[in-house]
């Protein structure tokens, strides 16, 4: 049984809700072990650094993830990078990859999928960091998916 590679893209979807943790336990993964038949996700990709975020998954043990692409973010907020520490050392342990983004145009290969991650002329931030707006496309077979993390969307 072939299964195809999973790819999950967070605009800034799992760093908005306070329920992230159940969100992750009780939706997310039950729907990839229904519908894929495993709890291992093969690119996450984050848009936005969220403490919320970092925290959630760190404690999600039953979810396995390959690579782990996350933005890169200036400054420093002590309570974000102790999370996204505590993160990364969940995912070494898994013996998945850490690839950080943002900084230039990076195209992620997929067996059916082709992923292109690039940044855009605006900064935003997130307490007391700095990260790019990154805009991602996507295609699958003929289809184009174009998405921007949704603080970017917002408007200033």
């Amino acid at each position: 049984i072939s299964c195809p590679e999973i790819i999950v893209i967070d605009t800034g979807y799992m760093g908005s809700r306070i329920s992230t943790e159940k969100w992750i336990a009780y939706t997310l993964i039950p729907k990839l072990i229904q519908e894929y038949g495993t709890s291992t996700i093969d690119h996450l990709l984050l848009l936005q650094p969220s403490l919320i975020t970092f925290e959630a998954l760190s404690g999600m043990t039953s979810l396995i993830i390959k690579n782990l692409y996350c933005v890169r973010w200036d400054g420093t907020y002590k309570p974000l990078n102790y999370k996204y520490m505590q993160l990364i050392s969940m995912i070494k342990k898994q013996h998945g990859a850490i690839i950080r983004i943002g900084n230039q145009k990076r195209e992620i290969k997929t067996k059916n999928v082709s992923i292109i991650i690039e940044p855009v002329e605006k900064e935003l931030t997130y307490k007391e960091v700095l990260f790019p707006a990154l805009t991602v496309t996507a295609t699958h077979e003929s289809k184009t998916f174009t998405q921007l993390q949704s603080k970017s969307m917002q408007k200033s």
